[in-house]
């Protein structure tokens, strides 16, 4: 009788971690900046060679990613994790250069990573 109830509390728990931290995320996603659309208007401003806002959005998602890393940490996408980081760096370092191909193709990778961070099951 004892393990039912054991069992019971750990199913339960877990399940309460989860609806919490996926709820967590939607709100902090829905009140800051969306990096999904950052990325994509950041690839937007690089084609039509518009530097200072591509600057600007990729400073943005870089202060968003300062302080949402933390969060992302708990899930188990270590590889996307550790590749939106770097993309994101790229993405600084070629803006800075204005170097268009390395940017999109940073950004591009970057919002893989991104939409596959943001699943329920990350994708290996």
């Amino acid at each position: 009788m004892k393990n039912k109830y054991v069992t019971l509390f750990l199913v339960s728990a877990v399940f309460l971690f989860f609806v919490v931290y996926f709820s967590t995320i939607n709100l902090i996603l829905n009140s800051e900046v969306q990096p999904g659309q950052t990325l994509t208007s950041v690839k937007e401003a690089v084609k039509s060679e518009q530097w200072e806002e591509a600057d600007q959005k990729v400073q943005q998602l870089k202060t968003f990613w300062g302080t949402f890393q933390y969060l992302m940490m708990l899930n188990y996408a270590t590889e996307d994790f550790t590749s939106f980081e770097e993309k994101l760096e790229d993405m600084d370092t070629a803006v800075q250069q204005k170097d268009k191909s390395e940017v999109l193709k940073a950004a591009n990778q970057a919002l893989y990573n991104w939409n596959n961070m943001m699943r329920l099951i990350p994708q290996p």
